[in-house]
């Protein structure tokens, strides 16, 4: 797990270049992260827009 400095950089670099974007594909890589079936959240979060990171 990253320390949190890392993951402020992490999130400044991210909102540097997401928002606006759209979300094409998803895949998840671990099934344990995600609550819900993985096709639900999969299918929910393609076609989204990013606002921000935080």
């Amino acid at each position: 797990m990253p320390e949190l400095p890392e993951a402020e950089t992490i999130a400044r670099g991210l909102n540097a270049i997401l928002p606006g974007r759209v979300v094409r594909r998803v895949e998840v890589v671990r099934d344990d992260v995600v609550r819900g079936p993985v096709d639900a959240f999969a299918r929910k979060v393609a076609g989204r827009e990013f606002r921000g990171v935080g």
